[in-house]
């Protein structure tokens, strides 16, 4: 049962564990707007699933780093989901954390893909995607 009291442990759990992002998936149009929470120990991701009834935690064994620990992740990237979680933790997070959720949803609502950017096309040693044959493709600027 969710409770005031769950959903302000959750947001207390997401201020040290969670983070926002915003996802460049290849063949997107828009990135998509990321809410992930980490943690070694099942329980309190548990508790963080049943607080804001949204998504599941899934058991992630690091392939790149096999001295790290394995851990528990809570992913989402709906945008709509995204938004449901947040609105449930908002009241008891921090602005900090209320600040970067704002910036990346402005970025979210505002981008604009970098083949109709003119400015990022002249910066020298940056990376640069356009279109090909349907196709994004990354290409460094020389």
């Amino acid at each position: 049962m969710r409770t005031r009291e769950e959903l302000a442990w959750a947001a207390g759990f997401f201020e040290g564990e969670g983070c926002i992002t915003l996802s460049h998936t290849s063949g997107k149009q828009r990135p998509q707007l990321v809410l992930m929470v980490s943690q070694v120990d099942p329980w309190p991701m548990e508790r963080f699933v049943e607080a804001v009834g949204i998504g599941t935690a899934q058991y992630v064994e690091p392939r790149w780093a096999p001295r790290q620990q394995n851990v528990y992740r809570y992913r989402i990237v709906s945008f709509e989901k995204c938004q449901a979680v947040i609105a449930m933790l908002w009241p008891w997070l921090s602005p900090r954390r209320k600040e970067t959720y704002l910036t990346k949803l402005a970025r979210w609502r505002d981008w604009v893909p970098l083949t109709e950017r003119g400015a990022t096309d002249r910066r020298r040693g940056q990376w640069r995607r356009e279109m090909v044959d349907g196709r994004w493709v990354r290409s460094r600027v020389a």
